[in-house]
């Protein structure tokens, strides 16, 4: 496991340049710190706000540290995820499981930054856990009750993992033997307290904070991603459409390509032998309510890979034990183990290649801040700027009203900003994306501003705010 280790830890202060998601989010949870009061994003997942504060509160609410806190958490879920594996299969099959899913590229890449993901998906290895305990063990009651708290907190920290719950229940009660109806009836109703209680803070969240509710789930409920989208019927972000479901198909056969045609195959023996129907309708659920989706982006897709990897692992050591050979045999090298170890290096290869090819674009713009600004100091920029800086944080989204989002001298002066950090990939592209044309965005920041330092190898450009007159 030293090499889940490495691949999680080297680099992780400069790979790779941060993302919007991983700006955003943490950034909601430093202004909540601050006493900023409940944002849009607080109201969505209290859950993920109660779990990075802590971290943000003892050690700071910056970059530098969120990323460091979501590769703790994920190497949790990946123990947790052993502990998962080795209750539904034999030793050989959670360890090559919990070492793909390790390495996994497109896993690794969500470990390492600042996502809600690794949060969200530890919590999902932990329901899994507790709920087969509920079913198994001696101690039910006490596993329901870890099962409904562990559901609401999941609940609260990003309700998109609900298609889980329901895969959970038909689990437990797919499965043999029949007698097992009661105790998963007994899961069920912990699964449906827990969500009951989710609902019930999110109740109250929207009676407080009626404004920060209606546009936060207003507008995560209506967002599109696909341009020019002709879908079969749809509602918000939800619906039916062709290219959906390819972009889901496309994207894990781009990610995963040696694990998605075993993976399948897996599935489908589960099916037929009725085995392992936990990470198979995990799997199923998940790329169903994953395809019927209009926004989709990256980091989401990851949350099925947990169960690619365990049925791919599964799959491969259920041959090599049919071929009455042992995996481990000394001196011998199966297919079998052969090609799980191929799968490993690939992965292993493509996270070492993506290290030693980043440029941090960004660093140079930031390092001029650090050294020019302090906690007095008032700056605007986007939220992944705003991350890497102890300047006084002010999100350009929350500053400058749509649809355009271009900065005007009274408004400036009314948030008491005297830096503005203008970015070519958030900032100047969604106001060009409003149909707001360029020489306007530019004539609006030399009328109260100064440009301050720019460089042709840098997608940020530093403005000095004027006093207003």
């Amino acid at each position: 496991m030293i090499l889940v280790l490495l691949l999680h830890w080297i680099g992780v202060d400069r790979f790779p340049n941060i993302s919007s998601d991983e700006g955003g989010w943490p950034l909601a949870v430093r202004q909540w710190l601050n006493g900023g009061g409940a944002s849009r994003d607080f109201v969505m997942a209290p859950g993920y706000h109660w779990l990075l504060g802590g971290p943000m509160w003892l050690f700071g609410p910056y970059h530098w540290v969120t990323r460091p806190v979501s590769i703790v958490v994920a190497l949790i879920g990946l123990v947790l995820f052993y502990r998962l594996s080795r209750r539904l299969a034999e030793a050989n099959v959670a360890f090559w499981a919990t070492l793909l899913l390790g390495t996994s590229y497109s896993a690794v890449m969500v470990d390492r930054r600042a996502y809600i993901e690794p949060f969200q998906i530890t919590l999902m290895f932990a329901l899994c856990l507790c709920a087969l305990n509920a079913l198994n063990s001696h101690r039910r009651l006490a596993w329901e009750v870890a099962v409904t708290m562990v559901t609401a907190l999941l609940m609260l920290t990003k309700a998109s993992a609900v298609f889980l719950l329901p895969a959970v229940a038909l689990a437990g009660l797919w499965s043999p033997p029949a007698s097992r109806w009661r105790p998963t009836a007994r899961l069920s109703a912990a699964l449906a307290i827990g969500s009951s209680i989710a609902a019930l803070v999110f109740w109250q969240l929207q009676r407080r904070y009626p404004a920060a509710f209606a546009t936060g789930w207003g507008t995560d409920m209506r967002i599109s991603e696909l341009k020019d989208a002709s879908p079969w019927f749809g509602i918000g972000r939800f619906g039916l459409d062709p290219r959906a479901i390819e972009a889901t198909l496309a994207w894990f056969g781009l990610q995963e390509p040696l694990m998605l045609g075993l993976a399948f195959a897996a599935l489908c023996m589960a099916l037929v032998k009725r085995e392992q129907l936990l990470m198979t309708l995990w799997l199923v659920f998940g790329a169903v309510f994953q395809s019927i989706q209009f926004y989709v982006q990256d980091n989401h897709r990851v949350v099925i890979i947990a169960p690619i990897c365990f049925l791919t692992a599964w799959l491969l050591c259920d041959v090599e034990r049919r071929s009455e050979r042992p995996l481990h045999t000394r001196g011998s090298l199966r297919w079998t183990s052969l090609l799980l170890t191929v799968i490993v290096a690939f992965g292993s290869t493509r996270v070492l290649l993506a290290m030693v090819s980043v440029r941090n674009t960004e660093k140079p713009a930031v390092a001029w801040l650090s050294a020019h600004t302090d906690a007095r100091d008032t700056v605007v920029a986007a939220a992944y700027v705003l991350m890497q800086i102890k300047a006084h944080p002010v999100p350009y989204v929350t500053s400058f009203p749509p649809p355009f989002h271009i900065p005007t001298i009274d408004r400036l002066a009314d948030i008491g900003a005297n830096w503005i950090v203008v970015d070519e990939r958030e900032w100047k592209r969604k106001t060009l994306e409003s149909l707001a044309a360029r020489h306007q965005f530019d004539e609006a920041l030399m009328a109260c501003c100064d440009l301050t330092w720019s460089s042709p190898q840098s997608p940020l450009e530093v403005y000095h705010v004027r006093p207003r007159r």
